[in-house]
């Protein structure tokens, strides 16, 4: 972080790069159904009288539109860590407190 603050400071703004995730979601839709009876069948087996069965059909489903959500997060171009620019921004806000807080408990700062 101290490097980037250097960097930003004084050489150029440090413009991190955008990391962008998209989650697409589908539906699937299995079914099986069973829509005639054998009643009869012949000497090798094979069916002769099928009786349908009422009430078989099925609704065709509907897919449901699921927008897909984008996430965003900046990380630095050398960063090879985990944490995100935000991350290592409050990171370094809680290390800067803790330094302030010591400071003050050892006498050295009167803020």
């Amino acid at each position: 972080m101290r490097e980037e603050r250097n960097k930003d400071i004084h050489l150029k703004p440090v413009a991190p790069r955008k990391i962008i995730s998209v989650e697409i979601v589908t539906t699937l839709f299995l079914r099986d159904s069973l829509d005639y009876i054998v009643n009869y069948v012949d000497a090798d087996g094979k069916p002769i009288d099928l009786t349908k069965l009422s009430g078989s059909e099925h609704a065709a489903a509907k897919p449901e539109y699921v927008p897909a959500e984008p996430s965003y997060r900046y990380a630095f171009h050398d960063w090879d860590g985990k944490e995100d620019v935000l991350t290592l921004c409050d990171t370094c806000y809680k290390q800067l407190g803790e330094f302030v807080k010591e400071g003050r408990q050892k006498g050295f700062l009167s803020l």
